[in-house]
Order: structure tokens, then C-alpha cells, then sequence
């Protein structure tokens, strides 16, 4: 997950809209800046925290063209080195990248797979033949090479833009953005919100008009009944006819239900940044792992409840992989997730969510379940997130396939394709 945009000049950002870029993206910030005067195109980066990002793009950033992007980290380390964007040519040409390229980075894991793709494909092309970039067809077939859930943004030091994979993206008021995924593009009125983001929240699905002091879905009163009582809830939105009658207005208790559900939610971004880094989210999976081994089952069996070592006898005899499926449930469930996501990439997963939460539920705490007292991947936490907020559940599922894919691809008894496609190429 990552966001790579093209930031027109006179173009600026609020500081809202900063944030939903950093809050699911605060892995590194990096822009390549055409500053149209004697510095020339100048690049910027920073892996830190949100108010120096911030400061960095209102002093260096905002009102310039620009290549922007901001990181989630896929491949490599969390550095300086790694942020985005990268020098193709010294001087000359710089790059940046949203997606997860099949290439990979086996050569040094300590750096990206956008890294390991310029200096094995790009620069070498690049100094066979300078001026590649300005031929159409040659952008094509790179484009064409890293599969359209990949887009690169170049810079050159005269101030050339070039985008690949560009009728991939969407574009909003003039600024071109690689994707719809990680950022929420219906807060600031583009698009529609996801109907996980109507269930249980108090918004209305509905296009709403004003008349006077009244408000109307669809500019029409609802037909409950005729009496006293009922004839407020025709006009469920007409606040002052409730409080005539010693009542607070349905709308009322939607907006602060709506308000209480979105500092929730920042809340829980919050925690989720300061609770699970990378770091943490290796280390777990890690120990998921090493929980197969002797050792580990020795310790658990001897704190292990009756029921506990019920239970995994049974999954040792093949019955039961999860306190929730069987084992062949559980292999059908990762089956159905990957072929949503090699079908339609990442909206295909956030589909799937959508349509299977209790799958998806299960599929995570699979992975990822611990009850600790303090735990924010137990199954109640999974089970209301996911329910709550589609998004949210695809971006786990996401994580997981990216950290966890050979384990998932034996689970499952699926066959390796050749060359990566679907959601790994697209985060």
C-alpha cells in the first residue's frame, strides 16, 4: 500500500487530507518538486512524524508540480534509502513507485523491489537509449512489464513528467492520484463512501435536499402513520417538532453518533501506529511460525486448559486448524479470498470483505489471532472491525498475503504462479 501522486502546480492540500494520506501510508514522504526558478527540480524526503511531513510539504511542496509519494513498506528496510523517491539517473531522472513489483528484491532485502527494478531494468535502459522515456511506445511496454496495478512517476531535471500506467489511476480536481486504496477519497466528496461505512453509523445512503428549516431524504417525507406520534417520524429530520414534543431528533443522535464513530476511529488509527510497526507485525508472524516447532508446543501444552488439548488433538488429526473451521473450510476460505484478489486486485479483496465478513474474520484470526487481555487481534476485535469497516479488513488481508503468501499457497494447496499478479502487485 502506498500513494503516488502527480501535484499540479498551484495545487495544495489540506492538512486533513495530509493526514489520510500519512495515517495509512507513514513509511517515508518523498516529492520530486519543480520549483521553476533557479533550484530548479529539486527532491525531498522524510521518514518521520506527521507534523514534519506536514511542515516539509507546506515550506518545500505545496503550490509546485510535483511527484509525491508516501510510503507503506512492502520490500526492504524503513530508511532514508528507501523512501521514495529514487535517483534513476545522478542528476537527472528521479522515480517513484506505488505497488509491489514480481521482480522482488532477493538480491538485497535490505532494499525495495522499486530499488532492485531501476538498476536492473530502468538505468540500464536508460543509458542504452536516453531519450526512451519521450517515446509513447516505450512507455507502454514498461507499463505493459510491470502490470497495470504498478505505476511509476518520473521527473527530469527540465521539469518532465512522466507517468506509467497513468490510465490506471483516477484523477480528482486536476491532480492525478495512483490509486483509490490508500486514502479515502469520499471524505473529501470524491466518490461515494463504501456501504460498510453507512452500516451502524448513523449516515444517511441517501442524496439529501433542504427546505426550510427541514431536511428530506431524497427531498421526501417517509409514510409511517397518521398519528401524533408517528407523524414525527414522517419527518424523522425536523429537530425542532422532536424537542416540542421532549424528544432529541433521530438526525440529532445520528450526528453524534457519527462524531463518536470517527474519534473512535482515529483513535484506533492511533493506536494501530503506535501498536503494531512492522517490526511487530514480523516478529508475530514470526512466532506463528516457530509455534509449530517442539519446543513451543511443549510450553503451550503445559498451560493448555482441557478443552485447549481437546481441541488440538483434533488439529493434529486434521479436524480442526482454528477454533472456528475445519481444515478444509479453512483452505476453501483462502481460495475464495485469492481468487478475488487475482480477479480484480484490491478492490476485488475489498469486494470479498464486504461480502464475506465472517470468512474474512476467520481467515485473519487464522493468522493472526491471539485472546491476550490487551490484544488487538483477538476475534472480537477482528470480527467488529472487519463488519464495521471493509476497508480496514482488506488492508489486513493485504499485510497477510504480503508477509504470509507460501504459507497461505500450501494451506491452501494452490499452485505458485510463475510471476506474481493480483494484490501483490498492487499495494
Amino acid at each position: 500500500m502506498c500513494i503516488l501522486i502527480h501535484h499540479p502546480k498551484d495545487a495544495c492540500f489540506s492538512s486533513e487530507q495530509l493526514r489520510d494520506f500519512y495515517y495509512k501510508n507513514s513509511d517515508g514522504f518523498g516529492a520530486i518538486v519543480n520549483h521553476g526558478d533557479d533550484r530548479g527540480v529539486v527532491v525531498y524526503k522524510a521518514v518521520g512524524s506527521m507534523k514534519e511531513i506536514e511542515d516539509l510539504y507546506y515550506d518545500k511542496v505545496a503550490c509546485y508540480e510535483a511527484i509525491i509519494h508516501f510510503r507503506m513498506k512492502t520490500h526492504g528496510d524503513i530508511d532514508m534509502e528507501n523512501c521514495h523517491p529514487y535517483t534513476v539517473i545522478d542528476n537527472d531522472l528521479w522515480l517513484a513507485h506505488n505497488g509491489i513489483l514480481s521482480y522482488g528484491n532477493k538480491e538485497n532485502p535490505k532494499m525495495s523491489d522499486t530499488w532492485h527494478y531501476i538498476k536492473d531494468f530502468i538505468k540500464p535502459m536508460l543509458e542504452q537509449t536516453p531519450d526512451a522515456l519521450a517515446n509513447p511506445y516505450i512507455r507502454g511496454y514498461i507499463g505493459s512489464h510491470i502490470g497495470s496495478s504498478n505505476k511509476f512517476g518520473l521527473m527530469d531535471s527540465k521539469g518532465n513528467v512522466f507517468i506509467i500506467n497513468k490510465h490506471a489511476g483516477v484523477t480528482y480536481d486536476g491532480i492525478w492520484y495512483s490509486n483509490t486504496y490508500a486514502w479515502t477519497p469520499w471524505k473529501f466528496g470524491y466518490g461515494e463512501a463504501p456501504k460498510s461505512y453507512y452500516a451502524g453509523s448513523g449516515h444517511s445512503m441517501y442524496p439529501t435536499t433542504t427546505t426550510g428549516s427541514q431536511t428530506h431524504s431524497s427531498g421526501k417525507k417517509h409514510h409511517y402513520g397518521s398519528s401524533k406520534s408517528w407523524q414525527l417520524w414522517n419527518d424523522a429530520d425536523d429537530v425542532e417538532a422532536w424537542e416540542a414534543e421532549g424528544y432529541v431528533s433521530p438526525s440529532t443522535l445520528a450526528d453524534e453518533k457519527s462524531k463518536d464513530s470517527y474519534q473512535r476511529y482515529q483513535q484506533a488509527l492511533e493506536f494501530d501506529r503506535k501498536a503494531s510497526s512492522q517490526s511487530n507485525k514480523h516478529r508475530r508472524n514470526k512466532k506463528k511460525l516457530d509455534n509449530k516447532g517442539k519446543g513451543n508446543a511443549a510450553r503451550q501444552a503445559r498451560t493448555m486448559t482441557e478443552a485447549q488439548k481437546v481441541a488440538k488433538a483434533k488439529a493434529n488429526a486434521g479436524q480442526v486448524t482454528s477454533p472456528f473451521v475445519s481444515t478444509e473450510v479453512l483452505a476453501r476460505i483462502i481460495r475464495s479470498c485469492y481468487n478475488a484478489m487475482m480477479t480484480e486486485d484490491y478492490h476485488g479483496v475489498v469486494r470479498w470483505v464486504s461480502e464475506n465478513p465472517m470468512k474474512c474474520a476467520t481467515l485473519l484470526y487464522e493468522l493472526y489471532g491471539d485472546e491476550g487481555p490487551n490484544s488487538k487481534w483477538s476475534s472480537e476485535v477482528i470480527s467488529d472491525r472487519v463488519a464495521t469497516d471493509a476497508e480496514w479488513g482488506a488492508d489486513a488481508i493485504v499485510d497477510m498475503w504480503a508477509e504470509n503468501e507460501e504459507l497461505l499457497f500450501e494451506m491452501a494447496d494452490i499452485s505458485k504462479p510463475n510471476s506474481s499478479k493480483g494484490i501483490h502487485s498492487h499495494v
